[in-house]
């Protein structure tokens, strides 16, 4: 993990290979010379490291194959007649030497960086068969995204025509078949299943067959939607399925349907659904999840929403399949990239700073979604939105698990701020309601064990899962910090009143009895709004592009909160950069006795004061108070990724169901 202003950044690899596998590239051709010669163009300027081998079978071209056009590094075997496609190149493969085999349409055009992005994922993927690029017309509009069979052996070419949403351009995604006009496979797969079946020769329906055959070995056909080929679609047979060449098409067509009858029969009708279905399919043995929020999870801005991504991250590394769906999503070019990153399929309907306008229309509302896909499990973060959606997700998804995710118990931080009078005590039917959002599920998933409790005693039964805010991986701190540090978004009304508090209170205890006149560093969003409101006690310092280093230099993390609910995420930036810590009751809930135990916990100002004074002062005090912290952690850290692990089985799975009020 990396933790980059105040966002967890999931690192996802992209170290090129000790050694980068050979490529042996296989084009047939019959006439058209000058477009193989531009695709083998392409393939001598992709920025491809390792050593490439260019074969060219020629199915007895008019005019000869053009070996000067072709150049001296191609091999060409001429055959006497045209044999077609598929035979053709299983004629090269037996003569190919590399490790992978790219079968490259004579009309398709890498861009530079294809090659290497197709390789990468079929080396990060041991159980893919076979990956296949993002296939652009040349004004750019997408051609396919993988392929999808339907009753009849009917194909749909994923978001042909379509505006493509940024998530499902920059994820990776599953597919029945992937075209072959430039189709990347491991040379031994090929070999081993004896090429493209001639029974599909002499074109059409071999490439859908192969990849059938290797998913029947549970291996995996993949899209690399950043792997963009440029296609001359029908630059060599036409598009006339009623004469020439294509006619073969419908003929192999019924062919194949007959030969998988039992897996195209079984799938959804073609068409964007359908492929959709197919798209979001899971690892063997996943599921697929839909995860809905009220807004798109800013992991950079919130705690909970940092939460809510881990618990997505954990099941993307499961093999689980996962879509966020949100109404609203904010600063989405980092909310949404950050999701790309741990391959979360994202939507929300007014990220037109993501997508083109009007692009909201592709993936489909919310109902569509529900009815389109077989989904497995459905999470809703937040009792109260969940409330709302219970009945239509139920009616849509009767076979699905329903659970719902509570950041933290909302009623109980209502009422805890009524009672500092910082607002309305709320209406025991707003109680009432998010109570029953939690009865109606299948399954709760809480935020800490004392948030459980806090269910159980108002009669929520329904079965309970601890996934606790997320710690952040141990670092190391200055070894002479000075300032005091608070970190919050300031548009949290409890992080607000938390600096009222210190400004009022707190400091000048600090100053009229123990002579310390430091000021209160304040960092995180929505802080310059308010840099005049404590005048010079607060130092607001606003949004910081490396919170980590603000920690670093913290002499002492201060969290003066006076009401809230729920674990308070901005103490783990503390344990993780292994600063004492001086916090009330309210902050320290949601911890394990242990972990509060190394806090400094006071709920009446002059003792706060005083506890903050002591680590300000005494050398050994603090440095004794950083080494339990840091201990502490550590055992955080360890421990929170046993609980990712956990999470997975349990979201897909292992709570009871149906649920209470089913």
């Amino acid at each position: 993990m990396a933790e980059r202003s105040g966002e967890i950044v999931t690192e996802v690899s992209s170290a090129r290979p000790a050694v980068w596998p050979s490529v042996s590239v296989l084009i047939a051709q019959w006439g058209n010379v000058e477009l193989t010669g531009r695709a083998l163009e392409s393939v001598r300027g992709s920025r491809y490291s390792g050593e490439l081998q260019l074969l060219v079978y020629d199915n007895d071209s008019p005019g000869g194959p053009g070996r000067e056009l072709l150049g001296a590094d191609v091999t060409v075997v001429e055959g006497s007649t045209n044999i077609g496609f598929g035979p053709a190149i299983n004629q090269l493969a037996e003569s190919a030497q590399g490790d992978l085999l790219l079968i490259l349409n004579n009309d398709v055009i890498l861009e530079p960086r294809a090659l290497t992005r197709l390789v990468r994922r079929l080396v990060d993927e041991p159980t893919a068969a076979v990956v296949v690029p993002q296939y652009r017309d040349f004004d750019g509009v997408v051609l396919e995204m993988g392929s999808f069979l339907g009753p009849g052996g009917r194909g749909s070419q994923f978001m042909r025509g379509r505006r493509v949403p940024a998530s499902l351009r920059n994820v990776g995604h599953g597919a029945h078949y992937g075209s072959a006009a430039a189709l990347l496979v491991r040379a031994a797969d090929f070999t081993r299943q004896g090429g493209f079946s001639d029974d599909f020769a002499p074109a059409y329906y071999e490439d859908s067959d192969l990849c059938l055959r290797l998913r029947k070995e549970e291996r995996s056909v993949l899209v690399e939607p950043t792997a963009i080929a440029f296609h001359y679609e029908g630059a060599t047979a036409g598009r006339d399925v009623g004469s020439g060449p294509k006619a073969l098409q419908e003929t192999h067509r019924v062919l194949f349907a007959r030969r998988w009858a039992s897996f195209v029969e079984a799938q959804p009708p073609a068409g964007h659904a359908g492929s959709l279905q197919g798209a979001l399919e899971p690892k063997p043995g996943g599921s697929r999840v839909l995860w809905l929020a009220p807004e798109l999870p800013s992991a950079h801005r919130e705690a909970g929403h940092h939460r809510m991504v881990e618990m997505m991250a954990s099941l993307t590394e499961a093999g689980h399949s996962v879509l966020a769906c949100a109404p609203l999503g904010r600063d989405t070019a980092k909310s949404g990239s950050h999701l790309e990153s741990i391959g979360v399929v994202w939507t929300a309907e007014n990220a037109t700073d993501r997508w083109s306008p009007g692009a909201d229309e592709v993936l489909g509302t919310l109902d569509e979604l529900l009815s389109w896909v077989s989904w497995d499990t459905v999470v809703v973060s937040f009792a109260g939105y969940a409330a709302g959606l219970t009945e239509r997700v139920r009616k849509a998804c009767p076979d699905a698990g329903l659970i719902v995710d509570s950041p933290d118990v909302q009623f109980v931080r209502r009422e805890r701020a009524a009672l500092e009078g910082l607002g309305p005590m709320p209406s025991l039917a707003s109680r009432q309601t998010e109570i029953r959002a939690y009865r109606s599920a299948d399954g709760v998933i809480v935020a800490s064990e004392v948030d459980g409790s806090v269910l159980a005693a108002h009669g929520v039964g329904t079965p309970m899962h601890a996934f606790p805010v997320p710690p952040f991986q141990p670092w190391q701190s200055s070894p002479n910090p000075a300032q005091l540090l608070f970190v919050g978004n300031l548009e949290h009304a409890p992080n607000l009143d938390a600096v009222d508090w210190w400004a009022s209170e707190i400091a000048p205890e600090l100053v009229g009895r123990f002579g310390i006149d430091q000021r209160l560093r304040v960092a995180g969003a929505g802080t310059r709004e308010r840099a005049g409101r404590w005048g010079d006690l607060v130092d607001v310092v606003g949004w910081v592009d490396d919170i980590s280093v603000e920690v670093t230099q913290a002499r002492v993390f201060v969290a003066p909160l006076r009401y809230g609910s729920g674990t308070k995420g901005k103490l783990m930036l503390a344990f993780a950069g292994g600063v004492p810590i001086v916090t009330t009751s309210i902050g320290a809930e949601g911890f394990n006795p242990r972990s509060a135990s190394v806090m400094g916990l006071a709920d009446e100002p002059k003792l706060f004061a005083k506890m903050v004074a002591d680590l300000v002062v005494d050398d050994a005090a603090h440095e004794l108070q950083a080494g339990r912290v840091s201990a502490e952690g550590r055992r955080l850290w360890e421990e929170f990724l046993l609980h990712r692990s956990e999470l997975a089985a349990w979201v897909t799975g292992g709570f009871s169901a149906p649920g209470p009020a089913r």
